[in-house]
C-alpha cells in the first residue's frame, strides 16, 4: 500500500470547518492505483463538540479547482472530545484513479460543530464548500473560500501495474 496526499501531522487548528461543509486539498497521485481509503488529520474540541457524522470524498481535478464527484466512503463516526488523531474513512469499494491531480476531501454532517482539522506549515492548495449532509455530496464542487492551506489529509491506494489491462481465463474443454 502507499499514499498520496499529506501524512505530516502538525495540528494547526483550521477552526470551524467541520459543519455541513466539504474541506478539501489538492494532492497528486504519480501512479494509476485504487484508493481504499482516506485519512483526515482532527480533532472534536473545539466549542460546541458533540458525537457526529464524517465522510470523506474524491473530486477530480479542473484548472486546479475541485470537479466532479469520483469517491465518497462509508460514514464514521467522530467521537466527543476526540483527541487530535488520524481518522481513517473507509472506501466500500476503492476508486479507481489514474496517474494526475485530485481533490481528497472531508465532509462532516449537521453535528460537526467542534470538529477542527488540521493543515501544515508548507503553502498548499486548500478549498472549501457548504453543501448539506443529509442529501449526500453534491455531484460538483461550487467553491466557498480559496486558501493556502496544506490540509492534513492522505489517501492509502494500491498501485496498479503497468500495462494492467485485467485477466481473461480460458477454459479448454477436452473431450
Amino acid at each position: 500500500m502507499a499514499t498520496f496526499g499529506n501524512t505530516t501531522a502538525t495540528d494547526n487548528n483550521w477552526t470551524g470547518k467541520g459543519t455541513e461543509m466539504k474541506v478539501g486539498g489538492k494532492y497528486t497521485l504519480s501512479e494509476a492505483g485504487s484508493v481504499s481509503s482516506i485519512s483526515v488529520r482532527l480533532t472534536n474540541t473545539n466549542t460546541g463538540h458533540a458525537a457526529c457524522y464524517a465522510k470523506a470524498l474524491i473530486y477530480s481535478n479542473s484548472s486546479n479547482n475541485p470537479n466532479s464527484l469520483l469517491g465518497t466512503s462509508q460514514e464514521t463516526s467522530i467521537a466527543d472530545n476526540a483527541a487530535w488523531a488520524w481518522k481513517t474513512f473507509t472506501f466500500s469499494t476503492p476508486v479507481a484513479l489514474s496517474t494526475g491531480t485530485y481533490w481528497l476531501a472531508y465532509f462532516g454532517d449537521s453535528t460537526a460543530d467542534g470538529v477542527d482539522l488540521s493543515y501544515g506549515v508548507a503553502a498548499g492548495d486548500s478549498q472549501y464548500d457548504s453543501d448539506t449532509y443529509s442529501d449526500g455530496p453534491e455531484a460538483t464542487w461550487t467553491v466557498d473560500q480559496v486558501r493556502t492551506y496544506l490540509l492534513e489529509i492522505y489517501a492509502t491506494y494500491t498501485a496498479t501495474p503497468s500495462g494492467f489491462t485485467g485477466l481473461t481465463v480460458t477454459r479448454l474443454l477436452q473431450g
